[in-house]
């Protein structure tokens, strides 16, 4: 049996403006690979409409990270009213899209207990309540600020790409590790207090 655990809940990543598909879907692909997930598509659509095209895409990649432990993140990626023109990035002429980007991330824990549980469910018990109300003992602790930071990255990494094409590169660097910073900041101290 697999005990799961949702620890980012519809973490969500919008943008307006211009960008390249292709560009944003390698740097998701290039991020996973670099954190140590195995892709998994799950749901592809393309819709074609008068405003433009509506791609949505859903992923889950899975990353193993101990005896009984995997991680797993649910992207949904959703490209509205997406057009294609030409534009000036960085003083060169570019095919670029045109849309809106929405990315909701979730963050899954995925644990199989049983079969080290099973014949001492009183320990396994009495593991959980220390364990929520005393002291970490179980390693699900690590594994769930591991999904919460590799769901930063990836995001920062989404973020860097698509604030290339509305300022400079340096700028667009600047501008994303500092939001999520900023953001994972947030999260820590939220997370002390749960």
């Amino acid at each position: 049996m697999v005990e799961t655990d949702l620890i980012v809940d519809s973490k969500e990543l919008r943008y307006k403006g211009i960008f390249r598909a292709d560009e944003l879907f390698r740097i998701i692909n290039k991020s996973l690979e670099e954190k140590g997930y195995t892709k998994n598509e799950k749901r592809s659509e393309e819709v074609v409409t008068e405003e433009g095209k509506r791609v949505f895409l859903e992923l889950r990649p899975k990353k193993e990270v101990g005896p009984g432990a995997s991680l797993l993140i649910k992207m949904r990626i959703t490209l509205d009213s997406l057009t294609e023109k030409i534009e000036i990035v960085s003083g060169q002429k570019r095919n670029v899209n045109q849309g809106d980007v929405l990315i909701v991330f979730d963050g899954w824990l995925e644990t199989t207990y049983e079969e080290r549980y099973h014949r001492a469910p009183i320990r396994f018990f009495i593991k959980g309540l220390i364990d929520k109300y005393v002291y970490p003992i179980l390693p699900e602790r690590k594994y769930k600020g591991q999904v919460r930071g590799d769901i930063h990255f990836i995001e920062s990494e989404i973020l860097k790409s698509l604030k290339v094409f509305r300022q400079g590169e340096e700028e667009s660097k600047k501008t994303s590790e500092d939001v999520v910073k900023k953001e994972v900041e947030e999260e820590v101290v939220k997370t002390k207090w749960d």
